[in-house]
């Protein structure tokens, strides 16, 4: 093994370990907004912290080629957006789809992680 590819294997572990962390922001931003009162002044603080999480591993997977994490990560990232945009609060279905993203996200990590 050449040491670029010591460098790039070393750059992948850190994706992972840093797409277990935002797996773990998004599963507490999507706590917090299921659990608080729409009208929370909070509300659109956490909305956007779960963006700045989906727009994270949008990047990280373009960075390491991975267009199914990059794809995944930015139409929840839009629909946060959009929802921010609108001054909206985000609706059961929206949380719904997101947790539909998240375990999609899961889902491609692990199987990248595996070739």
């Amino acid at each position: 093994m050449s040491e670029l590819d010591d460098i790039l294997d070393e750059l992948r572990g850190q994706f992972y370990r840093s797409a277990a962390e935002r797996f773990e922001r998004i599963e507490q931003a999507l706590a917090a907004l299921e659990s608080m009162p729409p009208a929370a002044p909070e509300t659109f603080t956490t909305l956007r912290e779960l963006m700045r999480q989906f727009h994270s591993l949008a990047g990280a997977g373009s960075t390491f080629s991975y267009p199914a994490i990059t794809t995944l990560a930015r139409q929840s990232e839009q629909a946060c957006d959009l929802l921010l945009e609108q001054n909206r609060t985000p609706a059961p279905e929206d949380l719904g789809r997101w947790r539909e993203s998240l375990a999609d996200l899961r889902r491609e990590v692990a199987q990248s992680e595996k070739k």
